[in-house]
């Protein structure tokens, strides 16, 4: 798997590591940083994520195989249709917004003929953001969602699913609608059970020093996704909020479900142990990476 020049558009975190693993890897002779801030540019290239940069998309984009957009979910969605005519005949396309609907709806109506866009979603962000965390292997060992439509060049699909394995992602083919389902319970709904966590120990009237002396790991671990970017989660909730009120129905349920069983007196241990042996079974039911050849199958 190799392409001769890959453009990114948005070298944070996500962007940034994307570039250092296609380098380490040598799966691009050419890497293009492309976005709107000059001295973000110049510390990725800095940081050889990128070969070069440029602010101007038109030029950024005209020579580029693979074109990666790297932005917040809603500028992807509105900046397909002014990038669609940029982009040269025959290059694949992707994103890696975190919801897909929206975005893959949006190029199914606005790629010109021979342009062509197959929706990603790289689950491997932190809570960190920006290039000075971008590492080569931040996308090793986790899921990485391809969202085809009827629309979808096949060949495209195969392609992006070999780039996704070849950094180290377990690629995983399926439909739009339910990846957002799924990465509103995966992924959106435990930041916001993070968030209310915290919100929860601050509520208790203890001194900050006091709260933060005596919590455990179980309190960190939890908690830790509490500390991310706050612009990009605000709009994954707005583009995602049907399938992100639905699965927190769901949680409140089942938090309203252990609260009566304790205020009862009942056996609480059954409700804890489906939910033990319910994680045993997804431990057991991981799969170990699949080969490149593999990935879009």
């Amino acid at each position: 798997m190799h392409f001769n020049t890959v453009a990114i558009w948005g070298m944070g975190l996500l962007g940034g590591s994307l570039g250092l693993a296609l380098r380490e890897r040598a799966l691009a002779g050419r890497i293009i940083g492309v976005g709107r801030n000059p001295e973000r540019l110049e510390r990725a290239r800095r940081a050889r994520a990128c070969d070069e940069a440029t602010c101007d998309p038109a030029a950024g984009f005209a020579n580029a195989d693979l074109v990666v957009l790297c932005t917040p979910v809603a500028a992807l969605a509105e900046s397909l249709p002014r990038f669609g005519p940029l982009f040269k005949d025959g290059a694949i396309i992707t994103d890696v917004g975190s919801t897909k609907r929206r975005i893959v709806e949006a190029a199914d109506r606005s790629m010109p003929p021979g342009r062509r866009f197959v929706g990603s979603h790289p689950m491997s962000g932190s809570e960190m953001s920006g290039i000075q965390h971008a590492r080569a292997d931040l996308y090793v060992g986790n899921p990485c969602f391809l969202t085809p439509t009827p629309k979808t060049d096949a060949d495209a699909l195969a392609a992006l699913g070999r780039m996704w394995a070849a950094v180290g992602s377990r690629v995983i083919v399926t439909d739009p609608a339910r990846h957002d389902a799924v990465a509103a319970a995966i992924s959106h709904v435990p930041h916001l059970a993070s968030s209310a966590l915290v919100r929860l120990a601050m509520s208790i009237g203890e001194e900050e020093n006091y709260l933060a002396a005596i919590a455990g790991p179980g309190f960190w671990d939890m908690t830790r996704l509490a500390k991310g970017d706050l612009a990009m989660w605000k709009e994954i909730c707005a583009e995602n909020r049907d399938a992100i009120a639905d699965r927190l129905n769901g949680l409140i349920r089942l938090l309203s479900e252990a609260r009566r069983i304790i205020l009862d007196g009942g056996d609480i241990e059954e409700w804890l142990a489906r939910a033990r042996d319910e994680r045993l079974e997804l431990d057991e039911l991981r799969k170990p990476l699949a080969p490149p050849e593999d990935a879009a199958s």
